[in-house]
């Protein structure tokens, strides 16, 4: 047994591994435990000593911008256009259980991609997120009003609930893309 804090005379080997019967076991360099090891166990550390650390030479900063910039390539501007309007089909569908008239898609809400298209990196991002949050909220709702309205009861009170929630989101994010967005602090 070592002693914690005490350092080590030599550095740790990887340790053998010995075959005894149809079993592979490991025997621990610190001690003489011994622990049976799996067809995984054997494979991923040989894949480990096969491959070169994965650890980046690059500064945190220019690895984030790497990350952001591929995450934005695998998501393109258009598809986020389509989600957009894709929710405004939904929030019609939404005034009607409410009874309200439902909204005018107009040109604020169309310029939604070409806003997005000229916001900052950090902008896209909170978009995304937003819109992401706002169908997660608007799916399960939608649900629970036609659970309400099969059973034959009056759901325009909630509906008018979640409509009310689905603008005061849509209005956030349509606030984090507007051309004068500043840079968060």
């Amino acid at each position: 047994m070592i002693a914690s804090g005490a350092a080590l005379s030599k550095p740790l080997a990887p340790a053998p591994v010995q075959l005894l019967g149809s079993a592979i076991f490991h025997e621990s360099p610190i001690g003489s435990q011994r622990t049976q090891l799996t067809d995984m166990d054997l494979t991923n550390r040989q894949d480990r000593l096969a491959r070169p650390s994965l650890m980046s030479a690059l500064p945190p900063e220019q690895m984030q911008s790497m990350r952001a910039s591929a995450d934005q390539a695998g998501r393109p501007i258009s598809h986020l256009a389509q989600q957009w309007e894709a929710l405004h089909e939904t929030a019609a569908q939404l005034a009607g259980i409410a009874n309200i008239s439902p909204e005018v898609f107009d040109s604020r809400l169309a310029a939604f991609p070409e806003m997005l298209g000229d916001a900052n990196g950090w902008q896209q991002t909170l978009a995304w997120q937003g819109v992401d949050d706002i169908d997660a909220m608007m799916r399960p709702g939608l649900a629970a009003l036609g659970a309400i309205t099969a059973r034959g009861q009056d759901a325009s009170a909630p509906a008018l609930a979640l409509w009310r929630e689905f603008h005061h989101a849509r209005d956030a994010v349509l606030a984090v893309v507007q051309p004068n967005a500043s840079q968060p602090q």
